[in-house]
C-alpha cells in the first residue's frame, strides 16, 4: 500500500546566503502540505549562518 502522506525532504544548501536563508524556510512553512523536513547543508560561511541555524534549532524543538 502507498502512504498517502510522505515525508518530503527539502534541501537547502547555503555559503554566505544567511539573508535569504528565512525567506526560503518560510517560504516551506507557507505550503499546505505539511509532513516535510528542511535540510540545511552549509559550507563553511562567513555570514549570519550559524546564528539563524541556533535561532532555528531553539524553535524545532517547540514544534
Amino acid at each position: 500500500m502507498m502512504n498517502d502522506n510522505p515525508l518530503f525532504s527539502v534541501l537547502i544548501a547555503n555559503y554566505n546566503n544567511g539573508k535569504y536563508l528565512m525567506e526560503a524556510i518560510n517560504s516551506v512553512y507557507a505550503q499546505t502540505y505539511t509532513n516535510w523536513e528542511i535540510i540545511l547543508v552549509d559550507d563553511a560561511s562567513t555570514d549570519n549562518f550559524k546564528e539563524i541555524y541556533k535561532k532555528l534549532e531553539k524553535d524545532a524543538i517547540k514544534l
